[in-house]
Protein backbone atom coordinates (compact mmCIF):
# COMPACT_ATOMS: atom_id res chain seq x y z
CA UNK A 1 0.00 0.00 0.00
CA UNK A 2 1.24 3.04 -1.22
CA UNK A 3 1.32 6.74 1.33
CA UNK A 4 -0.14 8.99 -0.86
CA UNK A 5 0.03 12.13 0.18
CA UNK A 6 -2.20 15.97 -0.78
CA UNK A 7 -1.31 19.15 0.45
CA UNK A 8 -1.71 22.68 -0.30
CA UNK A 9 1.01 24.95 1.86
CA UNK A 10 3.25 28.22 1.28
CA UNK A 11 6.87 27.66 1.42
CA UNK A 12 8.57 28.76 4.57
CA UNK A 13 11.87 29.43 2.57
CA UNK A 14 13.41 29.55 -0.71
CA UNK A 15 14.08 25.61 -2.68
CA UNK A 16 17.34 24.50 -2.60
CA UNK A 17 18.29 22.47 -5.82
CA UNK A 18 21.07 20.06 -5.16
CA UNK A 19 22.97 18.71 -8.47
CA UNK A 20 24.01 15.37 -8.05
CA UNK A 21 27.23 13.66 -9.87
CA UNK A 22 25.26 11.21 -11.86
CA UNK A 23 23.13 14.13 -13.21
CA UNK A 24 20.31 13.54 -11.27
CA UNK A 25 18.54 16.71 -9.59
CA UNK A 26 17.00 16.96 -6.32
CA UNK A 27 15.08 20.37 -4.83
CA UNK A 28 14.14 20.54 -0.69
CA UNK A 29 11.78 22.76 0.64
CA UNK A 30 9.37 22.83 3.56
CA UNK A 31 6.05 24.38 3.38
CA UNK A 32 3.04 25.50 6.17
CA UNK A 33 -0.07 24.02 5.93
CA UNK A 34 -2.80 25.53 8.17
CA UNK A 35 -5.09 23.61 9.97
CA UNK A 36 -7.92 24.31 8.66
CA UNK A 37 -10.36 23.32 11.87
CA UNK A 38 -8.07 24.12 14.63
CA UNK A 39 -7.50 28.15 13.71
CA UNK A 40 -4.06 28.93 14.63
CA UNK A 41 -2.56 25.14 14.17
CA UNK A 42 0.57 25.07 11.43
CA UNK A 43 1.84 21.52 10.38
CA UNK A 44 5.81 22.22 8.24
CA UNK A 45 6.17 19.14 6.43
CA UNK A 46 9.60 18.82 4.35
CA UNK A 47 9.40 17.81 0.48
CA UNK A 48 11.60 16.66 -1.81
CA UNK A 49 11.67 16.49 -5.71
CA UNK A 50 13.53 15.41 -8.98
CA UNK A 51 14.83 15.64 -12.12
CA UNK A 52 12.04 17.95 -14.22
CA UNK A 53 9.77 18.90 -10.88
CA UNK A 54 12.82 19.77 -8.98
CA UNK A 55 14.28 22.14 -11.78
CA UNK A 56 10.45 23.65 -12.12
CA UNK A 57 10.61 24.07 -8.37
CA UNK A 58 13.77 25.68 -8.18
CA UNK A 59 12.90 28.11 -11.20
CA UNK A 60 9.15 28.88 -10.03
CA UNK A 61 8.94 28.72 -6.62
CA UNK A 62 10.36 30.96 -3.44
CA UNK A 63 9.60 31.89 0.25
CA UNK A 64 5.29 32.67 0.68
CA UNK A 65 4.33 30.90 -2.35
CA UNK A 66 1.06 28.86 -2.27
CA UNK A 67 1.75 25.11 -3.87
CA UNK A 68 -0.22 22.07 -3.96
CA UNK A 69 1.80 18.72 -3.83
CA UNK A 70 1.05 15.70 -4.70
CA UNK A 71 3.40 12.66 -3.35
CA UNK A 72 4.35 9.66 -0.86
CA UNK A 73 5.40 9.83 2.57
CA UNK A 74 8.55 8.57 2.99
CA UNK A 75 11.51 7.98 6.10
CA UNK A 76 14.93 8.14 6.45
CA UNK A 77 16.96 6.73 9.02
CA UNK A 78 20.73 7.27 10.21
CA UNK A 79 22.98 7.03 13.09
CA UNK A 80 24.27 9.98 14.14
CA UNK A 81 27.03 9.47 17.24
CA UNK A 82 25.76 6.29 17.74
CA UNK A 83 22.32 7.30 17.97
CA UNK A 84 19.60 6.52 15.63
CA UNK A 85 17.40 9.27 13.27
CA UNK A 86 14.08 9.07 11.93
CA UNK A 87 12.94 11.94 9.31
CA UNK A 88 9.82 11.82 7.76
CA UNK A 89 9.17 13.73 4.25
CA UNK A 90 6.86 14.13 1.56
CA UNK A 91 8.95 12.88 -1.76
CA UNK A 92 6.70 14.95 -4.41
CA UNK A 93 5.61 13.17 -7.84
CA UNK A 94 3.99 17.08 -8.64
CA UNK A 95 3.67 20.15 -7.65
CA UNK A 96 0.44 22.61 -8.64
CA UNK A 97 1.78 26.26 -8.59
CA UNK A 98 -0.33 29.10 -7.63
CA UNK A 99 -0.29 32.51 -8.70
CA UNK A 100 -0.13 35.46 -4.89
CA UNK A 101 -3.43 35.64 -5.40
CA UNK A 102 -6.97 32.88 -5.56
CA UNK A 103 -9.45 35.38 -5.92
CA UNK A 104 -10.70 36.61 -9.42
CA UNK A 105 -7.79 39.07 -10.00
CA UNK A 106 -4.78 37.14 -10.95
CA UNK A 107 -1.12 38.60 -10.87
CA UNK A 108 -1.15 37.09 -14.45
CA UNK A 109 -3.70 39.79 -15.30
CA UNK A 110 -0.88 42.75 -16.02
CA UNK A 111 1.81 40.96 -17.61
CA UNK A 112 2.68 42.97 -21.05
CA UNK A 113 4.09 41.32 -23.85
CA UNK A 114 7.72 40.15 -23.23
CA UNK A 115 10.72 42.64 -24.26
CA UNK A 116 13.66 40.82 -25.15
CA UNK A 117 14.40 37.23 -26.61
CA UNK A 118 14.80 35.61 -23.04
CA UNK A 119 11.94 36.37 -21.77
CA UNK A 120 9.80 34.83 -25.08
CA UNK A 121 11.69 32.00 -24.42
CA UNK A 122 11.21 31.65 -20.85
CA UNK A 123 6.99 31.97 -21.80
CA UNK A 124 7.19 29.06 -24.49
CA UNK A 125 9.03 27.22 -21.73
CA UNK A 126 6.42 28.17 -18.78
CA UNK A 127 3.67 26.65 -21.66
CA UNK A 128 5.23 23.31 -21.73
CA UNK A 129 5.19 22.56 -18.33
CA UNK A 130 3.36 19.58 -17.66
CA UNK A 131 1.55 20.71 -14.54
Amino acid sequence: MLNKYMCIGNLVKNPELIELKNEAKVCKFAVAINDPIKKGDVLFMDIECWNKVAENCSKFLKKGAKALIEGRIVSSSWKKNGENKTRMFVRADSVTFFPKTLNNVSEYDNIEEPNSKEEEELLKELEDVPF
